[in-house]
């Protein structure tokens, strides 16, 4: 009955429900970026930003904090471009960072330090920040 009904599973709520809204964040992103910017966002839209794209885990990780399956002292040359906050022209926080950040400290800081920014675009659960030092 669930296959044809609805199929659930323990990693509903990691699913981008609102379609909509990703694409409009996306496109509202994308109007404002160049190719070389920085956008920090879930990696599940990431496909639908030209600018450079890298998530929170990342972020987190670039400044040598372990997190997740990512090892502590990491060094950002692993990286190909830095991946923190503070070279970020925008972030992408949505419900899947949200809930993140509720099981983990190192996400709930920078999700606070986000949020502190300005926000250009809410559209329902997605909210787009600009971050204040970028142009």
């Amino acid at each position: 009955g669930q296959v044809a009904t609805r199929f659930t599973t323990r990693f509903d709520w990691a699913l981008v429900l609102d379609t909509n809204g990703a694409r409009a964040a996306a496109a509202f992103v994308n109007e404002r970026t160049s190719g070389d910017e920085l956008v920090l966002l879930s990696p599940h839209v990431a496909w639908l930003y030209r600018a450079r794209s890298a998530d929170f885990l990342q972020a987190v990780a670039a400044t040598g904090e372990p997190i997740a399956f990512y090892p502590p002292g990491m060094s950002r040359s692993r990286f190909a471009f830095d991946p923190t906050p503070g070279t970020a022209r925008f972030v992408v926080v949505d419900a899947f960072w949200r809930r993140w950040a509720e099981a983990s400290p190192p996400l709930a800081r920078l999700t606070r330090l986000v949020e502190s920014w300005p926000e250009e675009l809410r559209v329902g659960e997605i909210s787009v920040r600009r971050n204040p030092a970028q142009p």
